[in-house]
């Protein structure tokens, strides 16, 4: 718990430092950014194909509804 109040006390600070006045900022570390990248566009490559799965599906449906 300690450890938690002392992370987010050096946020505050961070903030400060940094000139965000934003209470919600989160300042990250450089390994969890790059993982929260990697995790984004994985999520987004992924969204990409489902969207162009689904459109190919529309294609070939439309024909057979008409």
């Amino acid at each position: 718990m300690d450890s938690e109040k002392n992370c987010s006390n050096l946020d505050e600070k961070l903030s400060e430092e940094a000139g965000i006045l934003d209470p919600e900022a989160k300042i990250i570390d450089w390994e969890e950014f790059q993982q929260e990248l990697a995790r984004l566009w994985s999520l987004s490559s992924a969204l990409s194909n489902a969207e162009e799965k689904k459109e190919s599906l529309v294609q070939m449906l439309n024909p057979l509804m008409q």
